[in-house]
């Protein structure tokens, strides 16, 4: 427990104005402590019922605190101890859950993917809702609809971030992934094609292209490569296509620099910082 709780009266005068004309109470800061740590189920449709209890109750024994459903929010647990941390957790070691906001888990909900959508992820760091899109555009069993998800960021070391995490909890789904580090603003680059992973199709379209005398170097350097993606989503017909996203998020300000535990940090880091880098006039 802290010994030396936040007080709004070290919030720097541009955040309380923020507070204030949004109509968020200062003292909201002062309950961090009460509210829980929020984890999503990976793949959480394929468990059984049954199995979906035995991972919460598991999760609960090893927490040593209540851990229940979020209402209303499909596969994300709320665990009453929001100091635990995850890596504690066996669950989490074997992949079968991830830390992520709910208010980002609504914001990928609001999208109502479909599988084989193609989105497109804006300012996608650190990742979590991009993983979980990716989820959402996997096909069904027994359905040959494939989609992507697209995820962009301006900045090289967060788009790092994205990929530690696709890579690690993905799986699978991590062939439906593509990040390219690029200004928000005006990327331009199209949704993949139809049958993009199809090898079939994508040899059949290359020799195509070939054939009219254009090079794979060539397209590549026309179309721009992303910085990371899986073989069949970094191919010359993959980054070809002219078809707009079937769903876009855009979640700026990121959610997750508005959280709570987050502006909680600046205690340490310094409320001066605070006041420049987010709700300042001279923020980057």
């Amino acid at each position: 427990m802290d010994s030396h709780p936040v007080s709004s009266a070290n919030f720097p005068p541009d955040f309380l104005d923020f507070l204030k004309t949004n109509h968020i109470d200062p003292r909201i800061y002062d309950m961090h402590q009460k509210l829980p740590r929020y984890v999503r189920i990976l793949n959480h449709t394929h468990l059984s019922p049954s199995q979906t209890r035995h991972l919460i109750d598991h999760i609960q024994t090893e927490a040593n605190c209540p851990v229940t459903p979020v209402a209303g929010i499909p596969g994300f647990l709320a665990i009453a101890d929001h100091s635990l941390r995850l890596s504690q957790l066996a669950a989490n070691k074997q992949k079968q859950i991830v830390g992520i906001d709910v208010s980002s888990g609504i914001a990928v909900l609001a999208l109502s993917v479909e599988p084989g959508d193609n989105v497109l992820d804006l300012c996608c760091a650190p990742g979590a809702k991009l993983l979980y899109l990716a989820e959402l555009v996997a096909s069904k069993e027994g359905s040959n609809k494939k989609g992507s998800v697209t995820g962009v960021d301006i900045a090289p070391h967060r788009a790092a971030t994205c990929r530690g995490i696709i890579t690690k909890y993905a799986g699978q789904n991590k062939g439906h992934v593509r990040i390219y580090i690029d200004d928000g603003t005006t990327f331009d680059a199209k949704a993949p094609p139809s049958y993009w992973w199809d090898p079939a199709m994508v040899q059949a379209k290359m020799k195509e292209t070939s054939s009219q005398g254009m090079s794979k170097r060539h397209m590549r350097r026309q179309q721009g490569v992303p910085w990371f993606a899986a073989h069949l989503l970094s191919t010359p017909y993959a980054i070809g296509g002219t078809d707009l996203y079937d769903r876009v998020l855009v979640d700026a300000e990121c959610t997750h620099d508005g959280s709570l535990a987050h502006i909680l940090k600046y205690k340490n880091w310094g409320w001066d910082q605070l006041e420049t880098q987010v709700v300042g006039m001279e923020r980057p």
